[in-house]
């Protein structure tokens, strides 16, 4: 008997609500060259009694003698797997008409890629779309963010089998983020891809594992990228707590330099070249850091992608010294506002770490400074709470004076003596958040009373200004919401009776609970409602 192009793996739990919907999505396909193999994995529901209703002759079912978990049901299935290529299936999703004939050319026409994934739509418990997942497709663009996120749906993926006899299947230490670790290792020896078409439709079921157990998912993910990075870089743990003994840096920067070098060093013999490589390293730059930091070595890690000689040699000269064009320093690390819109509750922050004078002349020695165009003194709280801040702009533009240095501040703590200096040191631009005109919007906003200090401390700052005919432009900041919208106009004429130079506006970037790192638990807490992206109407208004 000749065996099947695919076997289809699904394995089955309780799922009886989904159950037929999702049979029948297999069972439907245009691709009729597959096997579907379900593991019924000691359900104790009406699932036995759907499968078993079913006579199509391509359903092998497997009943396990009680519920041995996901990962070992999937490598039961792999072990009786007949088909060249393995299509997973969960119980509870959608598979469209196309999606296995699609897959199974595209593996047919390009034998490089083992691991083939779809985008999908995310649907919610009664089948209703709420979004279209956007994957990367190419491998380089996969690996480039699987540090920091899985960039498969785990059952919209087909496999090659072959592969999994050589990498092992999925690992049975792992209860949950087994398809991660899996993907991860299948990519030292193969490429990953991702059809662009949504071919599949996920459904975000509460009940299901990756909703219900999101912070164990996260410990494992987290397990899994350390494994993954051991294997790639070969960096034991001991080496790790070596080099970080010696750092005098931050410890990060040492353990990511020192994965730059062996990177470097390596020749790229390996299925995941040097390219890839360092974009690995550039997403864990993206992990370990803001942005607006890593973005300091963007250009030298594209040089190297590009051309590898020239790049490889420039970027060997500079592991540890730069040639930005932009700083931004977060110079303290708490607040004196609880804004309703802040992803993190800074002042409530433990953590009181903040930029010193010392801190600060060791990060400008370690970069070339000669295209450095502007400094920003921003802040995860606010710049002017941090106690060497005078001392900082005093140094920065006696030392390099062609430099532009932008502030951006809530004015709480503007006072006059600062304010000088901020002038005397001809500071392009301060922009000062209020986000209101009356003291009542501002302190639903700011969650403290403080509208009329902010108001008269900007009132001191541009008379300061102007008194000096300084150079310097003072830009109002409001941050648009429901919360504020009607507000805008009146902050535009406090503005022009104050004396500043600009009004600027943006809107809300609005963090749900899941997204902050610290919640911010109040009645007025910033929610999705609150928002004018999604009620552009009031926007318009």
């Amino acid at each position: 008997m000749k065996s099947p192009k695919v076997t289809v793996l699904m394995s089955v739990y309780n799922d009886e609500r989904y159950l037929s919907e999702s049979v029948d999505s297999i069972l439907n396909q245009t691709y009729k060259d597959f096997e579907f193999l379900i593991i019924n994995d000691g359900s104790t529901d009406r699932s036995r009694e759907i499968l078993e209703s079913y006579s199509d002759p391509r359903i092998r079912l497997v009943r396990n003698d009680g519920n041995i978990g996901l990962t070992r049901s999937l490598n039961k299935g792999l072990a009786l797997a007949m088909g060249e290529y393995i299509a997973r299936m969960d119980a509870d999703d959608i598979s469209l008409p196309e999606r296995l004939e699609k897959q199974v050319g595209f593996l047919d026409a390009d034998s490089s890629v083992g691991v083939l994934g779809i985008n999908s739509l995310l649907i919610d418990e009664d089948g209703n779309v709420l979004e279209k997942l956007q994957r990367p497709v190419t491998h380089d663009s996969i690996m480039a963010e699987m540090l920091t996120e899985n960039r498969f749906v785990h059952s919209s993926v087909m496999l090659r089998k072959k592969l999994l006899k050589m990498s092992g299947y999925y690992d049975e230490k792992l209860d949950m983020a087994q398809d991660y670790e899996l993907f991860l290792r299948l990519s030292l020896i193969t490429k990953l891809s991702n059809l662009a078409e949504p071919l599949h439709m996920w459904r975000k079921d509460r009940t299901g594992i990756s909703f219900a157990m999101r912070s164990a998912q996260i410990v494992a993910r987290d397990r899994i990228r350390t494994d993954y990075l051991n294997k790639l870089f070969s960096i034991d743990k001991g080496f790790i707590d070596l080099v970080v003994a010696n750092a005098m840096n931050d410890p990060r920067d040492a353990i990511l330099s020192t994965i730059l070098i062996k990177i470097l060093k390596k020749a790229p013999s390996s299925s995941v070249n040097i390219a890839v490589k360092l974009k690995i390293y550039y997403c864990l730059m993206k992990y370990f850091y803001p942005l607006s930091i890593c973005t300091f070595i963007k250009d030298k890690i594209a040089c190297l992608i590009k051309r590898p000689e020239q790049g490889q040699k420039a970027l060997s000269k500079h592991i540890k010294r730069d040639h930005p064009d932009s700083l931004i320093f977060l110079m303290k690390n708490t607040c004196n506002a609880r804004c309703v819109m802040c992803g993190l509750s800074y002042a409530d922050n433990k953590d009181m770490a903040e930029i010193s004078l010392s801190d600060y002349r060791t990060m400008l020695d370690n970069l070339v400074m000669h295209k450095a165009k502007e400094i920003i003194f921003s802040g995860g709280g606010d710049p002017l709470l941090c106690k060497d801040l005078i001392s900082i702009i005093g140094y920065t533009s006696q030392s390099y004076p062609k430099i532009n240095l932008f502030l951006y501040t809530n004015g709480i703590a503007l006072n006059e003596d600062i304010s000088r200096e901020l002038i005397e040191n001809q500071f392009s631009r301060i922009v000062l958040s209020i986000n209101a005109s009356t003291a009542e919007v501002h302190r639903k906003i700011m969650r403290v009373s403080s509208f009329n200090k902010v108001v008269e401390n900007t009132s001191k700052l541009i008379e300061l200004r102007n008194n000096a005919r300084a150079k310097t432009r003072i830009q109002l900041s409001f941050i648009a919401s429901r919360l504020n919208i009607e507000d805008l106009p009146g902050l535009v004429n406090l503005g022009a009776d104050l004396g500043a130079d600009e009004v600027s506006m943006q809107y809300c970037r609005f963090y749900s609970k899941k997204m902050r790192v610290n919640s911010i638990e109040c009645n007025d807490a910033m929610d999705k409602t609150h928002s004018l992206f999604f009620h552009q109407e009031h926007s318009d208004e």
